[in-house]
């Protein structure tokens, strides 16, 4: 952090000062009706009434970060687990949800605080343009970080940023904290928990540590956004943007045949550290109403509006329960996409041959990928260990089900994406580009095998996450 480090007034007549361009905030003032820092009374829940006997006993909240950090002054009696020494200044580290001992007292931390030394302290949660984005925020706000910190993840790997209320920012990281049984009792004070019970009166639906996030729109990975009622515009290189109201929140997982759903495990950790509600069905792959049966009793759990994703033979199914009033849109990965009265067997005529897909069927009429093939025709760019896992794991299908035909075509009625693997050997590159094409869905290409559910998780995701912003204003 280097540049212009002289402190400044927050926006507002009082409420303390900011360091760093707004990086730092330090409780003090009193509380005025303007914006501004809350005063250190309001943050630390002071009696509103005068009292003369009270006392902060376990200590004082005296500053934050733009990240949601505390910087917290150790009283009397420190809290069991706490660490530190009664006047020493500790950090609440948004990282790792655990406490830092600075090992300053409270005047020796205010000298550190604009020695130059705090640069070094955030070292490596910086991002391009960070003084910029930090500058231009209230100073009743700050950036949360999606997905948190405490999953490994920092500002600077171009994750999900976040405009919020700082208020929401350190409600969610004392939720977050205290279910890890983390040692808070009057850390985060009045100040935090009665924005997490007005948030919860507003919107009962939700529970924490999510629900600060609910009011937002889910954006891909590496842009920004701000809560509803935030002006910002963007500068067309990846800055603050505005969002557009609410995305859709909830993401069904439908896998293909000879597969599982365990094979979106990547998608799911993704969607799910952005906020989304992903659920995935387990098709048994024992006849197409089977299969359609168990993800319309999915769907039919969902509270409110749904992508509808579907790989390979998923594409199938879901052409034929997209038509559920919950499904928004759908997501196609290199998925089969019949039109109403069409077999699943129909899609391949016309089209070229896929040598190194090889199915093996019992006299039972199941099917399973030819374990020697496997690899080649399934799961080419998988490591060795995982396509072996794919291949072991697969599950076999009915042959029966690809002749079965489908009664509806979601496609005709609801937006469509399609993700398609360029180099898939279980489906002809000209007939998974003609079926996308002809159903008019936005086409990704990804230089990926028919496992691409489960080798591209960043791809699909990326697409999902389009889809669910996009879907409620498409045709």
């Amino acid at each position: 952090m280097t540049g212009d480090t002289r402190p400044r007034r927050p926006r507002g007549p009082r409420g303390g000062i900011l360091l760093y361009d707004g990086w730092l905030g330090i409780f003090g003032g009193s509380p005025s009706a303007e914006v501004s820092l809350p005063s250190i009374g309001q943050v630390n829940a002071f009696p509103v009434d005068v009292d003369w006997t009270w006392t902060p006993t376990e200590g004082l909240i005296v500053a934050n970060d733009v990240l949601g950090g505390v910087f917290f002054l150790n009283g009397l009696r420190p809290a069991a687990g706490r660490p530190g020494v009664p006047g020493e200044v500790i950090y609440f580290d948004p990282r790792s949800l655990d406490w830092t001992r600075m090992r300053l007292s409270h005047r020796e931390w205010l000298t550190w605080s604009v020695s130059g030394e705090l640069p070094h302290f955030y070292d490596g949660l910086l991002w391009p343009r960070w003084r910029e984005d930090v500058a231009a925020l209230r100073s009743d706000q700050g950036i949360a970080v999606l997905p948190s910190f405490w999953n490994g993840t920092a500002p600077a790997t171009g994750m999900t940023r976040t405009i919020l209320p700082m208020a929401d920012i350190l409600t969610f990281q004392f939720d977050a904290a205290r279910r890890r049984g983390r040692s808070l009792a009057g850390v985060f004070g009045r100040y935090s928990v009665e924005r997490a019970a007005d948030h919860r009166s507003e919107h009962p639906c939700c529970d924490t540590p999510h629900a600060i996030y609910c009011t937002l729109e889910p954006v891909v990975a590496g842009s920004y956004r701000t809560p509803p009622g935030v002006s910002r515009r963007g500068d067309g290189r990846g800055n603050l943007m505005s969002t557009n109201g609410r995305g859709i929140e909830n993401v069904v997982l439908v896998h293909g045949a000879f597969a599982d759903g365990s094979g979106w495990r990547g998608v799911y950790d993704k969607l799910t550290t952005l906020g989304y509600r992903v659920t995935i069905v387990q098709n048994p792959l024992t006849s197409m109403e089977d299969d359609v049966a168990a993800t319309t009793r999915v769907l039919d759990r969902q509270n409110g509006p749904t992508i509808l994703v579907g790989h390979s033979w998923g594409g199938t199914v879901i052409t034929e329960t997209g038509v559920h009033p919950n499904v928004a849109g759908l997501v196609y990965v290199s998925a089969l996409a019949p039109d109403a009265g069409e077999t699943t067997a129909q899609q391949y005529e016309g089209f070229g041959p896929t040598p190194d897909f090889v199915i093996d069927v019992a006299e039972d009429g199941y099917g399973f990928l030819n374990p020697d093939t496997f690899k080649a025709g399934f799961a080419a760019d998988a490591s060795d260990a995982d396509a072996a896992f794919l291949r072991d794991s697969q599950v076999p299908v009915n042959m029966a089900a690809f002749s079965t035909p489908v009664k509806n075509a979601a496609w005709r009625d609801k937006p469509s994406w399609a993700v398609i693997a360029t180099d898939d050997r279980a489906f002809d590159q000209a007939m998974l580009q003609h079926m996308a094409t002809r159903i008019k869905a936005k086409i990704t290409n990804v230089a990926a095998s028919h496992a691409l559910f489960a080798t591209q998780p960043g791809v699909v995701s990326d697409v999902i996450v389009t889809a669910a912003q996009n879907a409620g204003g498409a045709r």
